[in-house]
């Protein structure tokens, strides 16, 4: 729960500004995920992290939510000219962290 407490909150801070940036969503995501499977941040794979995430006993929508936020923050950062998470990201974010915080 303090993982997602501080991912929460740093999405509000940064919602604050105005619209968070595509990086400050992507450092917040990767980090709770980190937490969530006791990982560094760095060292997160997509395949890993599923596999991990999965072992734990998350669901598989859950799973497929975070493949899919992955895969659009990787538009984002090697694609800038793709709409990668686009405006409503933190929201989607927030979501995410609350329905993994439901199944945990």
């Amino acid at each position: 729960p303090s993982a997602a407490r501080r991912a929460l909150r740093a999405i509000k801070k940064a919602s604050a500004k105005g619209s968070p940036s595509l990086e400050s969503l992507h450092r917040v995501f990767l980090d709770y995920l980190g937490a969530k499977v006791r990982m560094s941040p760095q060292s997160l794979t997509s395949e890993n992290l599923r596999r991990d995430l999965a072992a734990t006993g998350f669901k598989e929508d859950i799973l497929n939510a975070v493949d899919q936020l992955w895969t659009e923050f990787d538009l984002g950062r090697y694609a800038p000219s793709s709409s990668g998470v686009g405006p409503s990201g933190s929201d989607r974010l927030v979501q995410l962290i609350r329905s993994m915080e439901k199944n945990a």
